[in-house]
């Protein structure tokens, strides 16, 4: 094929490639959103930029805070999204004792329920994320999503 053939070839495929790709991956932007629950910290405010964790939910200043990066994502067959995580604790109560937490976490499809499972790490390992959600585990949340 001559070279000028095989780029237009190359150029005419990345559209489909891109769309291809699109279309396996879940939506990552449910990810976002204020979160609340009964135990402690009672809201959690997640950001393209990171998280925030507040005491209360009318509370203006939060207790922790940090960086949050998105690992892995999926969607299972009955429609949930599944994320795994790696945060990083820039302020807050653990910020020296457990500065690094891996995620494994499950959003119901209508996004309005977010589970998640965290194991406190000093360095990220992909060996160190949770295998499974379990309702019982200290290590457990279960928050709901605040309708805006």
């Amino acid at each position: 094929m001559k070279p000028g053939k095989m780029l237009l070839c190359v150029i005419a495929a990345f559209p489909v490639i891109a769309f291809l790709s699109g279309c396996t991956r879940p939506n990552d932007k449910l990810y976002y959103g204020t979160f609340t629950q009964q135990g402690f910290p009672q809201k959690t405010v997640r950001t393209p930029d990171g998280f925030k964790d507040y005491a209360t939910p009318s509370d203006d200043t939060p207790l922790m805070g940090g960086t949050t990066k998105i690992i892995k994502s999926w969607t299972d067959s009955e429609g949930s999204t599944w994320f795994q995580t790696q945060a990083t604790i820039d302020f807050g109560p653990y910020k020296t004792t457990v500065p690094k937490a891996q995620t494994l976490e499950k959003l119901s499809k209508d996004g309005k329920v977010l589970e998640f499972m965290w194991n406190g790490v000093v360095e990220f390992s992909g060996k160190s994320f949770p295998l499974k959600i379990d309702q019982r585990a200290t290590n457990y949340r279960l928050y709901k999503r605040v309708e805006q």
